[in-house]
Protein backbone atom coordinates (compact mmCIF):
# COMPACT_ATOMS: atom_id res chain seq x y z
CA UNK A 1 0.00 0.00 0.00
CA UNK A 2 1.79 3.47 -0.78
CA UNK A 3 2.31 6.18 1.44
CA UNK A 4 -0.06 8.82 1.56
CA UNK A 5 2.84 11.31 0.68
CA UNK A 6 3.87 9.09 -2.38
CA UNK A 7 0.23 9.21 -3.44
CA UNK A 8 -0.07 12.97 -3.19
CA UNK A 9 3.25 13.13 -5.34
CA UNK A 10 1.85 11.37 -8.16
CA UNK A 11 -1.37 12.96 -8.02
CA UNK A 12 0.57 16.22 -8.12
CA UNK A 13 3.14 15.02 -10.91
CA UNK A 14 -0.27 13.60 -12.95
CA UNK A 15 -2.14 16.99 -12.74
CA UNK A 16 1.49 19.14 -13.77
CA UNK A 17 1.77 16.41 -17.21
CA UNK A 18 -1.71 17.10 -17.92
CA UNK A 19 -1.59 20.91 -17.74
CA UNK A 20 1.62 20.59 -19.87
CA UNK A 21 -0.35 18.57 -22.41
CA UNK A 22 -2.82 20.87 -22.47
CA UNK A 23 -0.68 24.32 -23.17
CA UNK A 24 1.46 21.80 -25.24
CA UNK A 25 -1.28 20.95 -28.01
CA UNK A 26 -2.22 24.63 -29.12
CA UNK A 27 1.22 26.12 -29.20
CA UNK A 28 2.05 22.77 -31.95
CA UNK A 29 -1.33 23.75 -33.51
CA UNK A 30 -0.14 27.36 -33.61
CA UNK A 31 3.02 26.50 -35.25
CA UNK A 32 2.04 23.84 -37.47
CA UNK A 33 -0.64 26.35 -39.24
CA UNK A 34 2.28 28.71 -39.29
CA UNK A 35 4.20 26.74 -41.25
CA UNK A 36 1.04 26.36 -43.46
CA UNK A 37 0.46 29.94 -43.94
CA UNK A 38 4.67 30.50 -44.37
CA UNK A 39 4.18 27.68 -47.20
CA UNK A 40 0.83 29.21 -48.81
CA UNK A 41 2.39 32.26 -48.92
CA UNK A 42 5.52 31.02 -50.71
CA UNK A 43 3.45 29.36 -53.21
CA UNK A 44 1.86 32.69 -53.96
CA UNK A 45 4.78 35.05 -54.05
CA UNK A 46 6.31 32.32 -56.86
CA UNK A 47 3.12 32.30 -58.59
CA UNK A 48 2.96 36.50 -58.51
CA UNK A 49 6.71 36.12 -59.67
CA UNK A 50 5.67 34.22 -62.64
CA UNK A 51 2.23 35.92 -63.71
CA UNK A 52 4.63 39.25 -63.63
CA UNK A 53 7.20 37.49 -65.61
CA UNK A 54 4.70 36.39 -68.05
CA UNK A 55 3.06 39.94 -68.17
CA UNK A 56 6.26 41.87 -69.13
CA UNK A 57 6.61 39.63 -71.80
CA UNK A 58 3.55 40.06 -72.86
CA UNK A 59 4.10 43.60 -73.14
CA UNK A 60 6.84 43.26 -75.02
CA UNK A 61 5.07 41.02 -77.49
CA UNK A 62 2.15 43.49 -77.96
CA UNK A 63 5.05 46.17 -78.33
CA UNK A 64 6.71 44.19 -81.52
CA UNK A 65 2.95 43.08 -82.39
CA UNK A 66 1.95 46.69 -83.00
CA UNK A 67 5.03 47.25 -85.06
CA UNK A 68 4.79 44.41 -87.11
CA UNK A 69 0.77 44.93 -87.90
CA UNK A 70 1.77 48.54 -88.95
CA UNK A 71 0.79 47.32 -93.01
CA UNK A 72 -2.10 49.05 -94.04
CA UNK A 73 -1.14 52.07 -91.01
CA UNK A 74 2.13 52.58 -92.85
CA UNK A 75 3.83 53.18 -89.42
CA UNK A 76 5.35 51.37 -86.43
CA UNK A 77 3.44 52.13 -84.18
CA UNK A 78 3.55 55.45 -82.91
CA UNK A 79 2.35 57.76 -85.94
CA UNK A 80 0.70 61.06 -85.50
CA UNK A 81 -1.15 62.76 -87.31
CA UNK A 82 0.68 65.33 -89.97
CA UNK A 83 -0.30 69.43 -89.01
CA UNK A 84 -2.48 70.84 -91.19
CA UNK A 85 -2.90 67.71 -92.86
CA UNK A 86 -6.65 65.88 -92.17
CA UNK A 87 -6.41 62.20 -92.36
CA UNK A 88 -2.97 61.87 -92.78
CA UNK A 89 -0.81 59.79 -90.29
CA UNK A 90 3.33 60.25 -90.24
CA UNK A 91 5.56 58.07 -88.57
CA UNK A 92 9.16 57.06 -89.47
CA UNK A 93 12.63 55.41 -87.90
CA UNK A 94 16.15 56.33 -87.91
CA UNK A 95 18.83 54.43 -87.38
CA UNK A 96 22.23 55.62 -86.70
CA UNK A 97 25.72 52.35 -86.77
CA UNK A 98 28.76 52.12 -85.69
CA UNK A 99 31.16 49.28 -87.15
CA UNK A 100 34.29 48.73 -86.43
CA UNK A 101 36.09 45.34 -86.88
CA UNK A 102 39.57 43.74 -87.92
CA UNK A 103 40.81 41.51 -91.58
CA UNK A 104 40.74 44.86 -92.52
CA UNK A 105 37.30 46.47 -92.49
CA UNK A 106 37.63 50.33 -92.23
CA UNK A 107 35.78 51.35 -88.79
CA UNK A 108 32.89 53.94 -89.87
CA UNK A 109 29.43 55.63 -88.69
CA UNK A 110 26.54 54.65 -91.14
CA UNK A 111 22.90 56.14 -91.43
CA UNK A 112 21.48 53.05 -91.51
CA UNK A 113 18.07 53.95 -92.38
CA UNK A 114 16.12 57.14 -92.30
CA UNK A 115 12.29 56.35 -93.08
CA UNK A 116 9.00 58.45 -93.28
CA UNK A 117 6.29 57.39 -93.08
CA UNK A 118 3.13 58.43 -94.29
CA UNK A 119 -0.42 56.85 -94.35
CA UNK A 120 -4.15 57.57 -94.56
CA UNK A 121 -7.63 56.10 -95.26
CA UNK A 122 -9.32 56.68 -98.15
CA UNK A 123 -12.78 55.35 -96.99
CA UNK A 124 -14.41 52.89 -93.77
CA UNK A 125 -12.53 50.19 -96.40
CA UNK A 126 -9.37 51.33 -97.84
CA UNK A 127 -6.57 52.67 -96.65
CA UNK A 128 -3.29 53.90 -98.37
CA UNK A 129 0.64 53.49 -97.20
CA UNK A 130 3.85 55.04 -98.04
CA UNK A 131 7.34 54.74 -97.19
CA UNK A 132 10.50 56.54 -98.36
CA UNK A 133 13.93 55.89 -97.02
CA UNK A 134 16.29 58.85 -97.48
CA UNK A 135 19.51 56.84 -96.14
CA UNK A 136 19.23 54.48 -99.28
CA UNK A 137 22.27 54.98 -101.55
CA UNK A 138 21.82 54.91 -105.65
CA UNK A 139 23.31 52.99 -107.44
CA UNK A 140 23.85 51.73 -110.88
CA UNK A 141 24.86 48.92 -113.21
CA UNK A 142 27.10 49.13 -116.48
CA UNK A 143 27.20 46.60 -119.46
CA UNK A 144 30.15 46.89 -121.01
CA UNK A 145 32.03 44.94 -124.18
CA UNK A 146 35.76 44.82 -125.38
CA UNK A 147 36.43 46.81 -127.88
CA UNK A 148 39.97 46.41 -129.14
CA UNK A 149 41.38 45.07 -125.62
CA UNK A 150 39.44 48.05 -124.15
CA UNK A 151 36.49 47.69 -122.38
CA UNK A 152 33.90 49.89 -123.13
CA UNK A 153 30.34 51.25 -121.44
CA UNK A 154 27.58 50.61 -123.74
CA UNK A 155 24.30 51.39 -120.89
CA UNK A 156 23.99 51.91 -117.80
CA UNK A 157 20.99 51.26 -115.78
CA UNK A 158 19.74 51.96 -111.93
CA UNK A 159 19.42 50.02 -109.60
CA UNK A 160 15.87 49.56 -109.06
CA UNK A 161 16.01 48.51 -105.32
CA UNK A 162 18.06 50.98 -103.89
CA UNK A 163 15.71 54.07 -105.42
CA UNK A 164 14.22 55.71 -101.84
CA UNK A 165 10.31 54.08 -102.77
CA UNK A 166 9.91 51.56 -100.20
CA UNK A 167 6.49 50.74 -100.07
CA UNK A 168 3.66 51.99 -101.71
CA UNK A 169 0.20 50.22 -101.66
CA UNK A 170 -3.50 50.29 -101.00
CA UNK A 171 -4.74 48.06 -98.52
CA UNK A 172 -8.58 46.87 -99.23
CA UNK A 173 -10.81 45.26 -96.52
CA UNK A 174 -13.03 42.28 -97.98
CA UNK A 175 -16.05 40.45 -96.72
CA UNK A 176 -14.87 38.07 -93.51
CA UNK A 177 -12.71 40.48 -92.76
CA UNK A 178 -9.75 39.73 -95.35
CA UNK A 179 -7.07 42.40 -95.93
CA UNK A 180 -5.88 42.69 -100.17
CA UNK A 181 -2.96 45.02 -100.62
CA UNK A 182 -2.20 46.32 -103.48
CA UNK A 183 1.16 47.47 -104.88
CA UNK A 184 4.87 47.55 -103.73
CA UNK A 185 5.03 46.46 -100.51
CA UNK A 186 7.60 43.15 -98.75
CA UNK A 187 7.35 39.85 -99.83
CA UNK A 188 6.29 37.98 -96.94
CA UNK A 189 9.10 34.96 -97.00
CA UNK A 190 10.29 34.21 -93.08
CA UNK A 191 10.19 36.16 -90.29
CA UNK A 192 12.53 38.61 -89.51
CA UNK A 193 12.97 38.82 -93.56
CA UNK A 194 9.31 39.04 -93.84
CA UNK A 195 7.28 40.54 -91.48
CA UNK A 196 9.19 41.64 -88.85
CA UNK A 197 9.94 45.46 -88.40
CA UNK A 198 13.36 46.86 -88.66
CA UNK A 199 12.16 48.53 -85.41
CA UNK A 200 12.13 45.71 -83.26
CA UNK A 201 14.80 43.08 -84.18
CA UNK A 202 16.22 41.43 -81.56
CA UNK A 203 19.77 41.85 -83.29
CA UNK A 204 21.32 45.04 -85.06
CA UNK A 205 21.00 43.60 -88.40
CA UNK A 206 18.88 40.23 -89.42
CA UNK A 207 20.07 37.06 -90.36
CA UNK A 208 22.57 36.81 -93.15
CA UNK A 209 20.67 34.85 -95.22
CA UNK A 210 18.63 37.95 -95.51
CA UNK A 211 21.00 40.83 -94.92
CA UNK A 212 24.29 39.58 -97.06
CA UNK A 213 23.20 40.95 -100.15
CA UNK A 214 27.02 40.76 -101.38
CA UNK A 215 26.91 37.41 -101.36
CA UNK A 216 23.49 36.14 -102.56
CA UNK A 217 21.86 36.44 -99.09
CA UNK A 218 18.35 37.78 -100.89
CA UNK A 219 16.42 35.53 -99.47
CA UNK A 220 13.97 38.13 -97.28
CA UNK A 221 13.47 41.45 -96.42
CA UNK A 222 12.69 42.14 -100.35
CA UNK A 223 9.75 44.22 -101.90
CA UNK A 224 8.26 43.83 -105.22
CA UNK A 225 5.02 44.71 -107.30
CA UNK A 226 1.80 42.43 -106.56
CA UNK A 227 -0.86 41.85 -105.10
CA UNK A 228 -1.20 40.12 -101.52
CA UNK A 229 -4.63 38.69 -99.57
CA UNK A 230 -3.84 38.28 -95.55
CA UNK A 231 -6.25 36.53 -93.42
CA UNK A 232 -8.14 38.41 -90.74
CA UNK A 233 -5.29 39.68 -88.06
CA UNK A 234 -5.81 38.42 -84.32
CA UNK A 235 -6.34 34.72 -84.75
CA UNK A 236 -4.25 31.76 -83.92
CA UNK A 237 -3.40 30.81 -87.37
CA UNK A 238 -1.90 33.65 -89.52
CA UNK A 239 -2.26 33.32 -93.38
CA UNK A 240 -1.31 35.27 -96.31
CA UNK A 241 -0.76 34.35 -100.20
CA UNK A 242 0.03 36.79 -103.05
CA UNK A 243 1.16 37.15 -106.98
CA UNK A 244 4.21 39.16 -107.51
CA UNK A 245 6.53 40.24 -110.45
CA UNK A 246 9.46 38.80 -108.69
CA UNK A 247 10.64 38.21 -105.39
CA UNK A 248 12.40 41.15 -105.40
CA UNK A 249 14.60 41.82 -108.23
CA UNK A 250 11.62 43.98 -109.65
CA UNK A 251 11.07 46.39 -106.82
CA UNK A 252 10.41 50.19 -108.64
CA UNK A 253 10.05 48.90 -112.18
CA UNK A 254 7.86 47.06 -114.56
CA UNK A 255 8.09 43.42 -115.18
CA UNK A 256 11.05 42.19 -117.80
CA UNK A 257 9.43 38.68 -118.19
CA UNK A 258 6.27 36.42 -118.46
CA UNK A 259 7.16 34.97 -114.84
CA UNK A 260 5.26 35.66 -111.69
CA UNK A 261 5.90 34.52 -108.65
CA UNK A 262 3.07 32.84 -106.15
CA UNK A 263 4.14 33.72 -102.19
CA UNK A 264 2.92 32.26 -98.92
CA UNK A 265 3.31 32.08 -95.68
CA UNK A 266 1.27 30.17 -92.95
CA UNK A 267 2.09 30.20 -89.12
CA UNK A 268 -0.04 29.04 -86.28
CA UNK A 269 -0.13 28.67 -82.24
CA UNK A 270 -0.38 25.12 -80.99
CA UNK A 271 -3.16 24.36 -78.83
CA UNK A 272 -0.68 22.09 -76.55
CA UNK A 273 1.28 25.11 -76.00
CA UNK A 274 0.19 28.71 -76.81
CA UNK A 275 3.65 30.11 -76.51
CA UNK A 276 5.16 28.25 -79.49
CA UNK A 277 4.05 29.13 -83.03
CA UNK A 278 5.41 27.24 -85.89
CA UNK A 279 5.41 28.52 -89.19
CA UNK A 280 6.57 28.06 -93.52
CA UNK A 281 6.66 30.41 -96.20
CA UNK A 282 7.89 30.46 -99.32
CA UNK A 283 7.74 31.58 -102.95
CA UNK A 284 7.82 29.55 -106.46
CA UNK A 285 7.83 31.01 -109.97
CA UNK A 286 4.91 29.97 -112.18
CA UNK A 287 7.23 28.97 -115.44
CA UNK A 288 10.94 29.77 -116.46
CA UNK A 289 11.78 30.85 -120.01
CA UNK A 290 15.04 31.85 -121.94
CA UNK A 291 14.56 35.63 -120.90
CA UNK A 292 13.73 34.62 -117.23
CA UNK A 293 16.05 33.24 -114.02
CA UNK A 294 14.33 30.75 -112.12
CA UNK A 295 13.60 32.26 -108.80
CA UNK A 296 12.29 30.10 -105.65
CA UNK A 297 12.24 30.50 -101.89
CA UNK A 298 11.25 27.98 -99.15
CA UNK A 299 11.78 27.56 -95.54
CA UNK A 300 10.47 27.38 -91.74
CA UNK A 301 10.19 29.30 -88.82
CA UNK A 302 9.85 28.91 -85.11
CA UNK A 303 9.03 30.82 -82.41
CA UNK A 304 8.45 30.31 -78.05
CA UNK A 305 7.73 33.13 -76.00
CA UNK A 306 7.90 32.14 -72.14
CA UNK A 307 8.37 34.86 -69.52
CA UNK A 308 11.48 36.33 -69.76
CA UNK A 309 12.33 33.96 -71.96
CA UNK A 310 12.33 34.26 -76.10
CA UNK A 311 13.81 30.86 -78.58
CA UNK A 312 13.48 31.16 -82.15
CA UNK A 313 15.20 29.74 -85.36
CA UNK A 314 14.64 29.97 -89.08
CA UNK A 315 15.91 27.97 -92.22
CA UNK A 316 15.34 29.49 -95.48
CA UNK A 317 16.82 27.84 -98.83
CA UNK A 318 17.04 29.63 -102.60
CA UNK A 319 17.59 29.16 -106.00
CA UNK A 320 18.56 31.94 -107.78
CA UNK A 321 18.98 30.04 -111.42
CA UNK A 322 21.93 27.71 -110.91
CA UNK A 323 23.14 28.75 -107.57
CA UNK A 324 21.50 27.05 -105.21
CA UNK A 325 22.00 29.02 -101.18
CA UNK A 326 20.78 28.24 -97.55
CA UNK A 327 21.24 29.57 -94.14
CA UNK A 328 19.15 28.92 -91.24
CA UNK A 329 20.26 31.07 -87.48
CA UNK A 330 19.02 29.66 -83.70
CA UNK A 331 18.27 32.33 -81.72
CA UNK A 332 18.23 32.96 -77.89
CA UNK A 333 16.76 35.77 -75.29
CA UNK A 334 16.44 36.77 -72.19
CA UNK A 335 14.57 39.98 -70.41
CA UNK A 336 16.07 40.30 -67.02
CA UNK A 337 14.09 43.49 -67.13
CA UNK A 338 11.46 45.04 -69.49
CA UNK A 339 14.14 47.24 -70.73
CA UNK A 340 17.31 45.06 -71.23
CA UNK A 341 17.32 42.21 -73.28
CA UNK A 342 20.61 39.72 -73.83
CA UNK A 343 21.10 37.54 -76.43
CA UNK A 344 23.05 34.98 -78.16
CA UNK A 345 23.01 33.87 -81.77
CA UNK A 346 24.39 31.21 -84.14
CA UNK A 347 24.13 32.14 -87.83
CA UNK A 348 25.47 30.70 -90.78
CA UNK A 349 25.32 31.01 -94.55
CA UNK A 350 25.82 29.04 -97.30
CA UNK A 351 25.66 31.12 -100.60
CA UNK A 352 26.23 28.08 -103.63
CA UNK A 353 26.22 24.92 -101.31
CA UNK A 354 27.94 23.28 -104.44
CA UNK A 355 30.90 25.41 -104.00
CA UNK A 356 33.03 26.35 -101.24
CA UNK A 357 36.48 27.46 -103.14
CA UNK A 358 36.14 31.52 -102.60
CA UNK A 359 35.03 33.96 -100.44
CA UNK A 360 31.98 34.67 -102.26
CA UNK A 361 30.42 31.23 -102.37
CA UNK A 362 31.93 30.16 -98.71
CA UNK A 363 29.77 29.05 -96.18
CA UNK A 364 29.80 31.44 -92.98
CA UNK A 365 29.36 30.55 -89.63
CA UNK A 366 28.85 33.60 -87.10
CA UNK A 367 28.52 33.62 -83.40
CA UNK A 368 26.44 36.46 -81.75
CA UNK A 369 26.27 38.18 -78.32
CA UNK A 370 25.49 41.45 -77.23
CA UNK A 371 22.31 43.37 -76.05
CA UNK A 372 19.56 45.56 -76.64
CA UNK A 373 18.03 48.66 -74.27
CA UNK A 374 15.17 50.45 -74.69
CA UNK A 375 13.70 53.66 -73.65
CA UNK A 376 9.85 53.87 -74.06
CA UNK A 377 9.67 57.44 -72.74
CA UNK A 378 11.89 58.38 -75.89
CA UNK A 379 10.63 55.67 -78.45
CA UNK A 380 14.67 54.96 -78.47
CA UNK A 381 16.43 52.15 -78.39
CA UNK A 382 20.57 50.81 -78.42
CA UNK A 383 22.15 47.78 -79.34
CA UNK A 384 25.41 46.52 -79.72
CA UNK A 385 26.50 43.19 -80.89
CA UNK A 386 29.91 41.34 -81.28
CA UNK A 387 30.44 39.16 -84.03
CA UNK A 388 32.75 36.42 -84.41
CA UNK A 389 32.79 35.57 -88.55
CA UNK A 390 34.80 32.35 -89.10
CA UNK A 391 34.88 30.41 -92.23
CA UNK A 392 36.59 27.29 -93.68
CA UNK A 393 40.53 28.33 -92.85
CA UNK A 394 42.08 27.47 -96.05
CA UNK A 395 39.63 30.53 -97.82
CA UNK A 396 39.73 33.37 -95.35
CA UNK A 397 40.67 33.48 -91.40
CA UNK A 398 38.09 34.42 -88.77
CA UNK A 399 37.26 37.79 -88.67
CA UNK A 400 35.65 39.84 -85.52
CA UNK A 401 32.88 42.49 -85.78
CA UNK A 402 31.42 45.21 -83.35
CA UNK A 403 28.04 46.72 -84.81
CA UNK A 404 26.25 49.31 -82.59
CA UNK A 405 22.36 50.85 -83.56
CA UNK A 406 21.14 53.60 -81.99
CA UNK A 407 17.69 54.13 -83.01
CA UNK A 408 14.80 56.66 -82.78
CA UNK A 409 10.89 55.66 -84.24
CA UNK A 410 8.35 58.38 -84.12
Amino acid sequence: MLHPERVGTIRALALSLSLLALTTRPVVAQRSAAARDSAELARQARLIARLDSQLTALRRELRAASADSARAAGDDGGSAPMPGVVGIRAGGLIQVWYAQGDGGFTSTFRVRRAELKLAGDVSSRARWALTLDAARALTTTSATTDVNGTPVVTATSVNQSSRLLVDAFIALTLPAHLQLDVGQLKIPVGLEGGVQSPAVLETVERAMFTSDRARGGIYGDSRDVGVLLRAPPGHDVDLSVGVFNGVGEGQNDIDRNQQKAIVGRAVARMPFLRQLALGASGAWSTKSEPDSLMRRRGGAEAKLVAGPLMLKAEYMAGRDGQRHGAGWYGHGGFSPTPRLNLIARYDVFDPDVRAETTLSTARERDLIGGFTYDVPAANARFQMNFLRKTFQTSIAPARDLLLTNFQVAF
